[in-house]
């Protein structure tokens, strides 16, 4: 049975959907050696890129610390347009990305696990969904809802597959989503 990081990695080109380019922080003109496989990524592989250590929407430390997207990036105009099919406005969004190593299954499924298990253990439900503007089966829309707060959360394979990204939506208090 196929996880959901297989998925993104044999994904083929999972921002056409919405006619994206590669961010910036997925390309490299260089690609390492075939016998250089770090069990985690360089903090050099894109030099000077911005890293996070927490995420305030989602309310963790990361372990495994991401490139911060910039805020002027297509993943905005994409998580809108899914936030605004589910009946949803984003109000804050944040955006990171890692870069890829093609054995990285175990360290993808790892990252969503831990994603997935904060959420439910600060009482949000979390469900995949469908939504119209997503035709690639290698993007992945969940909302993370709780009483108070809803979220809108975004995985998906650069153009290059050489990265992933995850971008998280604040959609506020209140408002059904349309797709449960």
């Amino acid at each position: 049975m196929k996880t959901w990081a297989t998925a993104l990695l044999t994904g083929a080109c999972v921002f056409g959907l919405l006619a994206m380019g590669t961010p910036a922080w997925a390309e490299d003109d260089e690609a390492p050696p075939a016998q250089e496989k770090p069990s985690a990524p360089a903090e050099q592989d894109i030099p000077g890129a911005p890293r996070a250590k927490e995420t305030a929407l989602g309310g963790f430390q990361f372990s495994d610390p991401p490139f911060i997207l910039p805020n002027n990036g297509e993943h905005i105009t994409v998580v809108r347009t899914i936030a605004k099919d589910l009946g949803r406005t984003c109000g804050v969004i944040e955006g990171y990305g890692w870069s890829l190593k093609p054995d990285d299954q175990e360290r993808l499924d790892a990252m969503n696990a831990k994603l997935m298990n904060v959420f439910r253990q600060t009482g949000r439900t979390v469900r995949e969904v469908k939504v119209k503007s997503v035709q690639n089966s290698d993007v992945l829309v969940y909302t993370a809802d709780s009483a108070a707060r809803k979220m809108t959360v975004l995985w998906a394979l650069s153009a290059s597959g050489q990265g992933v990204m995850l971008i998280m939506c604040d959609n506020g208090g209140g408002g059904k989503s349309k797709n449960k």
